[in-house]
């Protein structure tokens, strides 16, 4: 509607302005506003990189003062990949995007992917901040910035409220229900905001087709996940609850092995997991790492009371200090298993850690006592 051709004269001096030439008219001065104006300038360009250092800085002050433990160079990393990516990805399309609206930027780019793929790694307000301040930097070079942000806030809040604990591959699809009528009910309020008196008022019918596209979007946000996921090894719900999958060939192995240490686990991963959902913790991280948490001791089962079908214990025979040290070694034991078989480090942490810096106090005992 109100397309014009290179070289075409929209209309003559002196001739009735019609809601037809009037729409044009509109748009050629906003295009050339737009192209000549407020975008060269070197106080606006000065402007727009003080604002986009202003609210990284935001993002920033956010991490140190309530998310320290996340102040690491990996996650800073993701982080800036992340906002990069779709930053500039925005800025491309509305660079070689003739006749540029908000509804092409919704087609073209996800930008619900950013809260989806923070919430999955991390948690609901950093996932809420990173995506904040990613569309505040594009908002600043945006033609409507107050109905790009205000849809974007509330598409994305609703993508993290319906995905709070994605341990599923199925939440992407209930998920992408919410965002698509969230989606549709703010393109709707924007068309409504933005017609104009003068022209007589239509349903866009392409706000479906951009409604459907983001919902369809949301579905294929597994794979971005997936290789965020493996690019900075990071661990998702889904990937903790295939590593507490008891069927797996690496707990085959340890149940086989090492049959009472597999049950002690068991064990421990029960207690654990009830405990943390207590005190509202990661409960599925805390099931993996307790299962995995003595896999060192699949190497020398039988020096272990849990595997001893009798009375004998081998460590006795020995002096104190090697029998000692054979019951440390099942910790770097097990960081060597986690290693070969591609744990995430975070699994790995439990294994390294899970005896705190204590020592193998009976026979430190017998050693004095002797």
């Amino acid at each position: 509607q109100g397309m014009v051709q290179l070289g075409q004269k929209i209309i003559e001096h002196g001739e009735i302005i019609t809601a037809e030439t009037q729409q044009m008219l509109l748009s050629y001065v906003r295009n050339y506003t737009d192209k000549h104006k407020t975008n060269k300038t070197v106080p606006v360009r000065a402007g727009r990189l003080l604002l986009t250092l202003a609210i990284m800085g935001m993002l920033v002050l956010y991490m140190m003062m309530f998310r320290r433990n996340l102040w690491r160079l990996k996650n800073v990393l993701f982080f800036c990949l992340m906002m990069f990516l779709f930053i500039a990805g925005t800025f491309i399309t509305m660079r070689y995007t003739h006749n540029y609206t908000y509804s092409h930027a919704v087609l073209l780019i996800p930008f619900v992917w950013i809260p989806i793929t923070v919430r999955v790694f991390f948690d609901s307000r950093t996932a809420f901040m990173v995506n904040l301040a990613t569309i505040l930097i594009i908002a600043i070079a945006m033609p409507s910035p107050f109905i790009f942000i205000t849809a974007q806030l509330c598409i994305s809040s609703v993508a993290v409220a319906s995905l709070k604990d994605m341990s599923q591959r199925a939440q992407l699809l209930r998920t992408a229900i919410y965002v698509m009528l969230a989606s549709l009910l703010v393109s709707v309020a924007g068309m409504f905001i933005q017609q104009n008196e003068a022209i007589e008022w239509q349903w866009d019918w392409m706000i479906l087709v951009y409604t459907l596209t983001e919902g369809i979007l949301v579905v294929f946000a597994y794979g971005f996940i997936f290789i965020f996921e493996q690019t900075f090894r990071l661990v998702s719900g889904i990937t903790l609850i295939e590593l507490s999958n008891v069927n797996s060939n690496l707990m085959h192995e340890f149940a086989e092995k090492a049959p009472g240490t597999f049950q002690h686990s068991l064990q421990v991963s029960n207690l654990a997991t009830e405990a943390a959902k207590r005190i509202d913790a990661n409960a599925l991280l805390v099931r993996a790492g307790a299962l995995y948490h003595d896999i060192g001791k699949i190497s020398a089962p039988h020096y272990y009371t849990e595997n001893q079908s009798n009375d004998i214990n081998p460590l006795l025979s020995m002096s104190n200090q090697k029998a000692a040290q054979i019951v440390i070694n099942h910790v770097t034991e097990g960081i060597r298993i986690a290693n070969r078989h591609n744990l995430p480090p975070v699994i790995v942490r439990f294994i390294s850690t899970h005896h705190g810096k204590s020592m193998v106090r009976y026979f430190y005992n017998s050693e004095v006592n002797q």
